[in-house]
């Protein structure tokens, strides 16, 4: 019998190589691409602080600053859903005292006792423990709002004393060398006005002014006593040296320069009446002394 034939095997075809191309997670300037969370593991991918990563230095900075932190205590900030207890705790956390009254907040040595109010200060502190302020932090705004206080306060009291300067010396300008005379009619009527009563007049002339300062320095007062001083002048109830005031020498001036004398030249007594209006405007434009 004829020996079988085995037919030849059927040639192994092996299939071509798959080719792979691998998208890289950073390109050559170091950014990170777009959904490079999605090789993170799952319960992570999400976490709001990957999405905010955008390259390697981010990453990195990240990393080194988480690292610098342990062991540190840490803060979580509260927000509007979070309970009293949370801000309670954030508060201590941040330095805030157990007790207002730690704070402490007392009259500076040397701070005007005049610009300083306890109540205020406790106030103040009862506030500042509410919002949860540390000891430093209550200390330098105390700071800033004393020295904004005596800033204030200097300002107020500079523009009350060149307020008083001025008044007064207007009101010297307007009187001239009847100052004296004038001044001392206003105290003789004051020393009436008060009966003599010391505490009394000490009382009238300090009392406060709306705008600052106090009476006895107002010009406005001063030339208000002078007038009621000079009623008792009339009656001969004080004696007063005669002075003219610079008013006065005008109204003699107007008067001699009306006079027929003055105004025609061919008046015998014309050069006297020139004369003496040259004198009396001598006498009315001499410097008159400031700073009374």
């Amino acid at each position: 019998m004829p020996e079988p034939v085995t037919p030849p095997a059927e040639p192994v075809v092996t299939p071509p190589a798959t080719t792979t191309t691998t998208v890289p997670l950073v390109d050559d300037k170091g950014n990170l691409r777009e959904g490079w969370q999605e090789i993170v593991d799952e319960k992570y991918r999400d976490d709001p602080y990957l999405k905010q990563v955008k390259n390697l230095q981010g990453l990195a900075s990240s990393t080194v600053s988480a690292r610098s932190m342990v062991g540190k205590d840490k803060i979580v900030k509260p927000n509007e859903n979070s309970s009293e207890e949370d801000w309670e705790a954030f508060h201590i956390a941040g330095g805030r005292p157990p007790t207002a009254a730690e704070y402490n907040i007392v009259r500076p040595e040397g701070f005007p006792k005049e610009y300083w109010k306890d109540d205020i200060a406790l106030a103040a502190q009862d506030l500042f423990h509410k919002i949860g302020l540390s000891p430093k932090q209550v200390a330098a705004i105390v700071d800033f709002n004393n020295q904004n206080v005596l800033t204030s306060a200097k300002a107020q009291v500079d523009a009350i004393i060149a307020y008083q300067q001025e008044s007064k010396d207007n009101l010297y300008q307007r009187w001239g060398a009847a100052y004296e005379p004038l001044k001392h009619q206003g105290n003789y009527a004051i020393e009436k006005g008060t009966g003599g009563d010391i505490e009394f007049k000490n009382r009238l002339l300090n009392l406060p002014l709306a705008g600052g300062g106090r009476l006895g320095d107002n010009a406005d007062f001063a030339e208000y006593n002078s007038n009621i001083g000079g009623k008792f002048a009339e009656h001969g109830d004080i004696v007063t040296a005669h002075a003219q005031t610079p008013a006065d020498i005008q109204a003699e001036i107007d008067k001699e320069m009306h006079t027929e004398a003055y105004q025609k030249r061919t008046h015998p007594g014309h050069k006297a009446a020139l004369k003496r209006v040259s004198l009396l405007f001598q006498e009315k434009n001499k410097v008159t002394p400031t700073g009374r």
